[in-house]
């Protein structure tokens, strides 16, 4: 039945508009139609050769694409595929684009690209990579090694112990061989092993899950770099430089987050200036600074307020907290000090002025005794008595007054600790 349908729609399209430039004598045309007519009768009886030869002498006196058509089926019978891929693929080409055998010659074109063979010659270095093809979990063969496939498009994968896994894309015409050559980079062994036993090992790059506790593969040659992490400890980073035939192991030991210590300074004067160890540190009413555990200076000051000064010891985890108190500074008058202490001064080095004059007017009197001589004795004693009592007394009071304004209140601080 369906050689019979290719006769009769080969005999319908014969009145088709002719391909070939110029037209046909007669006689080709008899002679043509008679050899299509005696191939189509051998096709039939499935004498698939003499049908072959016979399309091809009607073709070539007449160049008919459905004669073109049949030529190709008898080659895909007669297994030549290759040929009857490229003769599908001419009538493809030629035919008018209302042929109905233009789809089903589209379709062997399709079918044939999967059935036709093509010869890939493979090679590895290092040799004896094993290849699969298109994600299938089935060994091909091991490079060097010569792979018949399917014209199309196919990723062919190499894999080889020690050695990295490679993927390589390539795309086989029909009836045309291909070559391909691939390198193998060279796998090491890397091991890293971390303390604590829960830290996470994580290889920097895209796709790559973190290992807890120990991390064990096999990389490529070359640079790696990895960050290393765990609760409670300072998180690292480790470069390593991986040489082929030189695997490398690492203990890595992370060690603890030093526990933080504060000091908080806290003051019912606010705009006073807070320094830490003669640095400042902050104004009042709060200032709170992290600080390493030890002991540490602080001074506290205001204008017109007495400073505070002293050593307070900051325990590591805890938080230091100092209240201060800054008392008011005694405001007296500090000039009338300064006057009396000069006064008292004054009035004894007069007293010891006027002293020295009355023992040196005693000598002379006792010498030329005279009534004006002795006044001028006893006014010089009285004098010297006077001045140095006034200046003794000038400069006791200058003291105790002194003294009372250093006995003002002076500024306190409470200090307490507190869990942080």
């Amino acid at each position: 039945m369906v050689c019979r349908l290719v006769l009769l729609l080969a005999l319908l399209h014969w009145l088709a508009p002719r391909s070939a430039v110029g037209a046909p004598s007669a006689r080709d045309e008899k002679a043509a139609k008679e050899l299509f007519a005696r191939g189509a009768s051998e096709y039939k009886a499935f004498h698939y050769a003499e049908a072959l030869a016979l399309f091809r002498q009607s073709f070539a006196r007449v160049r008919r694409p459905n004669v073109l058509f049949n030529i190709a089926r008898c080659e895909e019978q007669l297994g030549e595929l290759e040929q009857a891929y490229a003769d599908y693929a001419r009538f493809a080409e030629i035919a008018e684009a209302d042929n109905p055998r233009l789809a089903e010659a589209r379709g062997k074109l399709d079918e044939l690209r999967v059935k036709i063979p093509v010869v890939v010659k493979v090679t590895s270095l290092p040799p004896g990579a094993d290849i699969s093809v298109d994600g299938g979990s089935r060994i091909l063969g091991r490079a060097p090694v010569l792979l018949r496939l399917p014209a199309g498009k196919h990723v062919l994968r190499f894999s080889l112990e020690h050695h990295s896994t490679a993927d390589r894309a390539l795309e086989l015409p029909v009836g045309v061989s291909a070559e391909l050559h691939v390198t193998l980079e060279p796998l090491v062994r890397i091991e890293i092993v971390t303390e604590p036993a829960d830290a996470q090992i994580r290889l920097a790059g895209p796709g790559h899950e973190a290992a807890q506790g120990r991390f064990a593969a096999e990389l490529p040659a070359g640079a790696h770099r990895f960050s290393i992490s765990a609760p409670g400890r300072i998180p690292v980073e480790r470069g390593y430089v991986l040489r082929p035939g030189q695997p490398l192991a690492d203990k890595v030991v992370l060690s603890e987050v030093p526990r933080v210590s504060e000091l908080l300074v806290e003051s019912d004067a606010p705009g006073a200036t807070v320094f830490v160890d003669a640095m400042p540190a902050g104004s009042t009413p709060a200032v709170r600074c992290a600080l390493a555990p030890g002991k540490h200076q602080v001074l506290v000051e205001k204008e017109g307020l007495r400073a505070w000064r002293g050593s307070v010891d900051v325990v590591a985890g805890q938080v230091a907290q100092v209240h201060v108190h800054l008392s008011a500074e005694a405001q007296g008058p500090r000039v009338m000090t300064y006057a009396i202490v000069g006064f008292g001064v004054a009035s004894l080095v007069s007293g010891a002025v006027f002293g020295g004059l009355a023992l040196r007017a005693k000598s002379d009197y006792e010498e030329r005794p005279t009534f004006a001589g002795k006044q001028s004795v006893d006014r010089d004693r009285v004098l010297a008595d006077v001045l140095l009592g006034t200046g003794t007394v000038a400069l006791l009071g200058a003291y105790l007054y002194h003294r009372s304004l250093s006995e003002a209140p002076q500024s306190s601080a409470s200090v307490s600790v507190a869990a942080r």
